[in-house]
């Protein structure tokens, strides 16, 4: 092979290895502006169970259980429950009521309801369980947690007993607490350490927050609760700022 040969061979080796990555590439001269993120976020990508007899089937005891850590899902209101609604048998569980109702045999104007509403199983180390975005109505007691439990947006009404019963820690945001036949929110006496913010107590029987450890109450409105008029029943050591509502 000729030197000019060789040459004229490799110039046109190196033309087509430059266009095959030129290709690969992309544009090489893209438009002006900002670039735009290409990838979903984390909450986009994981995957989210439906409450349902086939992926979480329940037993003599509540409607639906939930057994595994993960997130679920309501897809429709679930009505005339004469039991618990839903039992969590498992750690680190997010239920998105996905704007839906649980609602018992009761609502607020008929006899006391019965069972709870969302329960975090007694005797079950379930860590933290979360509920958010929908209403539960008409039970013994709405939602009911043995460990720690953080409420976003959810309205709890028309319990007999309490609204929201927690024997671990609280977070709770944006949330009503209306017409329950006890306490709006009832906690053990110095141990439980709670935030509550941007939330509404209105008609129940006793408190709307009662008990409770170290605890912040903010942006938070109490009317009409208990016989006497007072709203918070907490310890000493609990801030209450920018809200409406005695202390006990």
């Amino acid at each position: 092979m000729s030197r000019t040969t060789y040459w004229a061979l490799a110039v046109v080796a190196g033309a087509v290895v430059w266009g095959a990555s030129a290709l690969r590439a992309g544009d090489t001269d893209p438009p002006a502006g900002p670039v735009a993120p290409s990838m979903k976020t984390l909450d986009e990508i994981t995957t989210s169970t439906p409450i349902n007899q086939r992926f979480t089937p329940g037993d003599h005891g509540a409607r639906f259980v939930v057994r595994e850590s993960g997130r679920y899902h309501l897809e429709g209101d679930i009505t005339e429950v004469v039991i618990n609604a839903i039992r969590v048998e498992a750690t680190s569980v997010i239920i998105d009521l996905n704007g839906h109702t649980l609602s018992g045999l009761a609502d607020l104007t008929s006899p006391p309801g019965q069972g709870v509403g969302i329960r975090a199983a007694e005797g079950i180390d379930v860590g933290t369980v979360t509920v958010a975005n929908g209403t539960v109505i008409g039970f013994a007691t709405g939602i009911s947690a043995d460990g720690s439990l953080a409420l976003n947006d959810v309205k709890v009404m028309g319990s007999s007993r309490e609204g929201v019963r927690v024997r671990g820690d609280l977070t709770m945001q944006r949330c009503r607490v209306v017409r329950n036949g006890r306490a709006g929110v009832l906690m053990p006496v110095d141990t439980s350490r709670f935030v509550i913010t941007q939330s509404i107590f209105h008609t129940n029987g006793e408190s709307a927050v009662s008990g409770g450890g170290a605890g912040l109450i903010a942006h938070c409105v109490s009317e009409d609760n208990d016989q006497d008029g007072t709203a918070f029943h907490v310890s000493p050591s609990t801030l209450i700022t920018d809200s409406i509502g005695t202390r006990g």
